[in-house]
């Protein structure tokens, strides 16, 4: 919670990506070389991952004091990202 927060409410959002690209940068020898264009804030803080197996996708929360106030039991926000080639 920070000084703009109540009790019971957080600042977060969530970034997907998609399992098959992260096993793809995983893989010995990817020399990818991308760059973040778009995404979460420099100093945002890891909150929370999780995964759903029907959509094959992996979710990130993260805290930010930027980010809009979610209450507990609301849906958290998503964040876009983009990336491109470095």
């Amino acid at each position: 919670m920070d000084s703009t927060s109540q009790p019971g409410e957080r600042r977060l959002a969530i970034i997907e990506i998609d399992q098959e690209l992260l096993i793809t940068m995983m893989k010995e020898g990817f020399e990818g070389k991308i760059k973040t264009i778009k995404g979460l804030p420099e100093d945002a803080v890891f909150f929370a991952s999780r995964f759903d197996d029907r959509t094959q996708t992996s979710y990130f929360v993260f805290y930010h004091p930027s980010f809009p106030i979610v209450k507990i039991g609301n849906a958290i926000p998503t964040i876009s990202w983009e990336i491109t080639n470095a």
